[in-house]
């Protein structure tokens, strides 16, 4: 299994199928060649790995902003891509999900993984939600004074018979 992180890959083919129970689906299937290492890309002989985008009931929104993103055609019986983005590339993550007990890779392009956009609350639910927080807020006791210091930190190398380690001036950091 890989391990969780932000990877790269080209988009091989979009396969529409059905799940195993019954449901409408599209398969994006992806040759995974790097993987983001913090810093930079380094070559990762993933291969072949595949996102499940369900076609059915709500669902259906989110997977059109992907399709969308990767440039479908609309096309489900001969399915298509933006040239673009299938000769560059396009950035993948790799989550775990764990299922009865298994657990697996899940993969979702990157930056789609929450499940859209958020709904920002009406704002007179917000205000009701103010007014919680500050009762809640006022009732806890409030201290007296300032706060206490934080006891002092014992000096690590005092006392040990260890010295402490020289300092490269040339290191940035």
């Amino acid at each position: 299994m890989n391990a969780p992180g932000t990877y790269f890959g080209h988009l091989v083919e979009g396969v529409p199928s059905k799940t195993q129970g019954g449901n409408d689906q599209i398969v994006l299937r992806f040759d995974v060649s790097q993987k983001h290492d913090g810093t930079n890309w380094v070559p990762a002989e993933i291969g072949d790995r595949r996102i499940y985008l369900s076609l059915t009931g709500g669902a259906w929104q989110y997977t059109e902003k992907k399709l969308l993103a990767l440039g479908f055609n609309g096309d489900f019986v001969s399915p298509g891509f933006d040239h673009a983005i299938v000769s560059k590339g396009t950035q993948l993550e790799c989550s775990a999900n764990t299922y009865e007990g298994r657990t697996s890779e899940k993969w979702e392009l990157a930056g789609y993984g929450g499940g859209g956009e958020i709904e920002r609350m009406p704002e007179n639910e917000a205000r009701k939600l103010n007014a919680r927080w500050k009762t809640s807020v006022r009732r806890q006791a409030k201290p007296d004074g300032a706060p206490a210091a934080p006891p002092a930190s014992p000096d690590p190398v005092a006392g040990s018979g260890m010295t402490a380690p020289e300092v490269d001036a040339s290191i940035p950091f």
